[in-house]
């Protein structure tokens, strides 16, 4: 399974006030809609934390690599391996 490359970008006010959409390069990845009015802003902070994905998921990639060579912290290392599988659709 491949995701949408990146980079990703949130817009906020797009589709209304309520939506914040987030597009990737090539087209739209997601829309976030406040569904509670009464946590205004809140799809917006969700929106940035979806369109920095893929720059997480890398830099995970990366500090794994790096950290896992010179570690014996398995606990650290296997989490970090489920987090990349599951933002990769595992489980």
């Amino acid at each position: 399974m491949e995701n949408t490359p990146g980079p990703w970008v949130a817009i906020p006010g797009s589709h209304g006030n309520q939506y914040c959409t987030v597009y990737g390069a090539e087209r739209g990845i997601a829309v976030v809609r406040d569904l509670d009015h009464y946590r205004k802003g809140e799809s917006e902070a969700n929106a940035h934390l979806i369109a920095a994905a893929p720059e997480l998921l890398d830099a995970l990639e990366t500090m794994l690599d790096r950290y896992a060579a010179i570690t014996f912290d398995p606990e650290f290392i296997a989490y970090a391996t489920s987090i990349i599988n599951k933002a990769k659709g595992g489980n």
